[in-house]
């Protein structure tokens, strides 16, 4: 007994540490996809006369680039993160609301919609084969009140739908007009690890509609030939976070373009916006045995010490993180 003790005393601080760097590596080998994303989202931009690249919702811009993979942007050893289904919500900015979808209160497991007292809430969760049976009635742009059943799990319970309805009423929003719920129809494939695959159909709405990721930042938009599939792991916030002044710096500074962080942009340096809120101390995130990866814009990953590249000193901030004039 004395022996198996001092072989897994041996053994398991071991193990751990390969797993903790293979995470690491895990880690360089995303920014490395975000590097690349990045590159082919400025050309584009140059390219395709786009929109100039900001670093506020970098996530959202480089998703295209990154097959609309959130997974890209998930550091394994981010603890913070939170874990099962994501808290994906459609925002209907025409209107100025969140459609909630995961986080919704499930109305559909109490009854069917027309016995809910006081109104009908604005999402309504279907089995795939409750969904087949109205899905004619659906075509037919008729109020689906009276059709819309309690919810039970299906022949596959990891396969369902929702349907919302855009035009919303009162204080507790529910469901106005026509009652259509043909607005935007979202089909839901739970995958292993708790992801999900998304595939989203816009009606006949003068809505338009995005898909918010956990943090409540724009995931995509959802229009006319852009449904899907849109993968959610399950990850919750972002782990890395941009350089605020990324729009600036050219591929060959060797400047920090991204890196392990708290927040999605590193407000940081001389010259950060008074709205940035908690600075470097606050928000650097030496997750690799105290120390962060680091992707520059040249496209070189290293792994650094905080205070390698601190931004609060004059120094680090001009060789590091400052455009070259």
């Amino acid at each position: 007994m004395g022996m198996l003790s001092l072989l897994l005393a041996i053994v398991l601080p071991t193990f751990g540490r390969v797993m903790t760097i293979s995470r690491r590596v895990a880690c360089q080998a995303n920014l490395s996809h975000i590097g690349k994303a990045y590159n082919a989202r400025r050309s584009d931009e140059r390219g395709l006369n786009r929109t100039v690249f900001k670093a506020d919702h970098w996530a959202r811009d480089l998703a295209p680039y990154v097959s609309y993979h959130p997974r890209a942007f998930y550091c394994l050893e981010d603890e913070e993160t939170a874990a099962g289904l994501p808290n994906v919500k459609v925002w209907a900015p025409a209107r100025g609301y969140f459609l909630e979808m995961f986080s919704a209160y499930p109305y559909w497991l109490e009854s069917p919609a027309r016995d809910i007292q006081g109104g009908t809430p604005g999402v309504w969760k279907l089995n795939d084969e409750d969904y087949q049976t109205i899905r004619p009635f659906i075509q037919e742009r008729r109020g689906l009140v009276h059709l819309l059943p309690q919810y039970t799990p299906g022949i596959n319970p990891r396969i369902y739908w929702y349907l919302f309805e855009d035009q919303r009423t009162g204080e507790d929003l529910w469901a106005g007009d026509d009652k259509d719920f043909e607005d935007l129809i979202i089909r839901v494939i739970e995958t292993r690890n708790n992801s999900v695959e998304l595939y989203c159909t816009r009606g006949v709405t003068f809505h338009t509609f995005d898909l918010v990721g956990p943090d409540d930042t724009i995931f995509v938009n959802v229009g006319s030939g852009n449904n899907g599939p849109f993968h959610f792991d399950g990850t919750g916030n972002i782990s890395y976070g941009m350089n605020w002044r990324a729009e600036f710096i050219t591929g060959g500074s060797q400047k920090v373009l991204v890196l392990d962080y708290e927040t999605e942009v590193c407000y940081v340096g001389a010259g950060a916006p008074p709205y940035a809120g908690q600075g470097w101390d606050e928000m650097q995130a030496p997750r690799h045995f105290g120390k962060s990866n680091v992707l520059f814009s040249g496209g070189e990953i290293r792994i650094m010490a905080p205070d390698e590249i601190d931004p609060d000193f004059a120094a680090n901030d001009a060789q590091y993180w400052a455009p070259t004039p």
